[in-house]
């Protein structure tokens, strides 16, 4: 077996480089785009591609894969095909920035402002059909209006934001009680961005709450919503089935709001979709709210947003916008599926930290610029 690393200036000069030395039948283990120290003191820092290939008949092993040869008739393990499944999106991934940071559409180059914007766009994670149907409004644009001059710019970013759903939940829900579950993946945020939903519900708004925790089965959530009810004076009830949220939604009627806080599932887990309808399916008065992190990895966004379509999702809550750059990733992503967006969440404070999403904000975020833009209503 005969395993080297290339690195080269772009994916096309690094694959020539395999072929030239191991031939056709090299097989890419890895790709990465990485920073090094270009030649000389005065080179400094340049973006590099490192390609890992193999040729033999066997693959490398390491922890948790098998060594097995080409030709081997053993049965191969379901989680080797599921490693090499995630070493090709991170390999799509990779072309796919490499081809849009070589550089804007041509047409482009003519408007210094719009190609800045762009350039902007991408770091920020824009990508896919919302950066496509930008490039398309923008070019209807300087081609209806071209003596744009200094308003190019602000229309150009007004495309954009009027291309995102932006929704107020306290406006769209129907009238009467306020009844919303907050759904998602372990680690996104739940528990407290119901918290901080509850306080600017009850001690803003002057609203009569209840919390409910479901558990279905899950180990028990951790003590922090049972604690925060307790601090904060609201009443809680856990509940395990259907049955018995139907039944404390029944028993709390005369409440204004009643947040529901739900278990971390499995995105990836086969009978997932059943398993929500089964929970939550059909419960007219129930609104649903998807809550994401924005330092998901964008694949994993949109599993996530698939899995949980099998609800009707009223809107999505972004959470832990501090902690990234990647923004762009999430809303790419709810453009892509439609999915309105409501709250955001830029840190643990309760209620300071969470924020209605409107294109203020938004545009701040995107812009690398949060504190100058983002407003405290909510």
């Amino acid at each position: 077996m005969k395993l080297k690393t290339y690195v080269a200036r772009n994916p096309q000069e690094a694959l020539a480089q395999v072929r030239q030395d191991l031939g056709s039948e090299a097989f890419i283990l890895s790709t990465q785009s990485r920073f090094l120290d270009g030649p000389g003191s005065e080179a400094g820092r340049q973006r590099r591609v490192e390609v890992t290939a193999v040729l033999g008949p066997e693959f490398p092993s390491s922890p948790g894969l098998p060594s097995w040869t080409v030709d081997s008739k053993a049965e191969v393990p379901a989680y080797f095909f599921e490693h090499f499944r995630e070493e090709l999106e991170e390999l799509k991934a990779f072309f796919r920035q490499w081809l849009q940071e070589s550089g804007p559409p041509y047409w482009l180059t003519r408007y210094p402002d719009l190609r800045t914007i762009y350039q902007l766009l991408l770091r920020a994670g824009i990508r896919g059909p919302l950066l496509h149907h930008w490039l398309e409004e923008i070019r209807t644009l300087v081609k209806d209006s071209p003596d744009a001059g200094p308003n190019l710019r602000k229309q150009a970013l007004e495309r954009l934001l009027k291309s995102l759903e932006l929704v107020d939940p306290w406006r769209i829900s129907a009238p009467g009680p306020i009844r919303w579950s907050f759904l998602g993946p372990s680690g996104v945020g739940k528990s407290t961005t119901l918290a901080k939903v509850a306080v600017r519900a009850a001690f803003m708004k002057k609203k009569r709450v209840g919390l409910i925790c479901l558990n279905h089965g899950h180990l028990p959530a951790s003590n922090s919503l049972a604690v925060f009810a307790r601090v904060a004076g609201l009443p809680l009830k856990t509940v395990e089935h259907r049955q018995e949220l139907l039944k404390a939604l029944k028993n709390w009627e005369d409440l204004e709001v009643i947040l529901v806080d739900t278990p971390g599932f499995n995105p990836r887990e086969a009978k997932l979709s059943v398993q929500l309808w089964q929970l939550l399916g059909d419960i007219p008065e129930l609104s649903h709210h998807l809550v994401l992190s924005s330092t998901t990895r964008e694949s994993s966004l949109e599993d996530t947003i698939m899995a949980f379509r099998v609800l009707p999702l009223a809107s999505a809550v972004v959470t832990k916008v501090d902690e990234t750059r990647n923004f762009g990733n999430v809303v790419s992503q709810l453009y892509k599926h439609h999915l309105p967006l409501s709250f955001l969440t830029l840190g643990p404070r309760v209620p300071e930290d969470l924020k209605l999403a409107n294109r203020t904000n938004l545009l701040g975020i995107l812009l690398h610029s949060r504190n100058s833009h983002l407003e405290a209503k909510g």
